[in-house]
């Protein structure tokens, strides 16, 4: 099963890059003849990649609390790829998407780089778009991998989730919408998704527990993030954005994460660009994931 679940991260990967070339000349012929690809009454009832997005951003911690977290934490790049297979009546949506984090730990010596953590995450998503408003219905695979230092147990989960926010919360779709003249109102300003997850510890029995978790004892999960622009001028957008997540483990015990920031991004362009800084306040997760009061300063593009 494993193999299985792996080998999907592949076939996903593949699926998504061959549907670049044809979401990108469908698009380019909606916009030659003027307008937003597929919008308004004349989007076509089936439609096959309506949709691409993806968000890479390179950034450095500061702050660590202890030693241990100096030698873990120094950079990280993190690669988010995401596509719509197919759309129909350009409301109902079927994406796939591929994560990839790579993280870097500090040594000592000339190189300065360790290579420590490979955390990688596919799943499929089902999105309905209406009135101003996205739900989504998924799944997320969730794999930590380490490279060369086993410190910790394998980590891996299988999450399903069901989430509600504003239509602008992806960050191509929020710099796409306050890129456009005259959207400068509270509601292009303002983007926000809550959720809620449960991950997957058995399957009735059909499947082997290991096959669907391992490592942790999280059962449920609640998050609210939101973003607000307070400065729109001279082609930037300059918001403040945070996020709030608890997580319940089979305990009972809520373990939360806090995280707070401000971001400055371009809303010109082909795609976009930006700078940010965040702080993660609080962050009760296990171990392996825990963050606990660093702070992140990096760049990311997008689109």
């Amino acid at each position: 099963m494993k193999k299985i679940l792996h080998g999907g991260k592949w076939l996903t990967f593949v699926v998504v890059c061959l549907s670049i070339p044809a979401m990108a000349s469908v698009n380019k012929a909606a916009e030659l003849k003027g307008g937003a690809p597929f919008s308004g009454p004349s989007a076509p009832s089936f439609q096959f990649a309506p949709e691409f997005h993806f968000d890479e951003h390179l950034q450095e911690y500061f702050h660590p609390k202890d030693e241990d977290f100096k030698k873990r934490y120094f950079l990280e790049n993190s690669t988010f790829v995401e596509a719509a297979f197919f759309s129909i009546k350009n409301r109902y949506f079927f994406f796939g998407n591929v994560v990839t984090n790579f993280g870097m730990g500090r040594q000592e010596g000339a190189i300065l780089l360790d290579p420590r953590d490979v955390d990688m995450a596919f799943g499929p998503t089902f999105e309905y778009h209406a009135d101003g408003r996205n739900i989504k219905a998924g799944l997320d695979h969730h794999c930590f991998h380490q490279i060369d230092v086993p410190e910790w147990n394998t980590l891996y989960w299988n999450k399903l989730f069901l989430s509600y926010g504003s239509s602008n919360f992806r960050q191509g779709d929020y710099w796409k919408q306050l890129g456009r003249p005259g959207n400068s109102g509270w509601r292009e300003r303002l983007s926000w998704q809550a959720g809620y997850g449960y991950f997957m510890h058995s399957l009735g029995g059909v499947l082997d527990t290991n096959a669907l978790s391992w490592g942790h004892s999280y059962v449920h999960e609640l998050s609210l993030s939101a973003r607000w622009t307070f400065f729109h001028d001279f082609g930037w957008a300059v918001f403040a954005d945070g996020e709030s997540r608890a997580r319940i483990d089979r305990r009972g015990a809520w373990l939360w994460t806090e995280t707070m920031g401000c971001e400055a991004m371009t809303v010109r362009g082909s795609f976009g660009v930006s700078l940010f800084v965040h702080w993660i306040a609080v962050d009760q997760s296990i171990i392996r994931e825990n963050r606990d009061k660093l702070v992140e300063v990096g760049a990311r593009v997008f689109k």
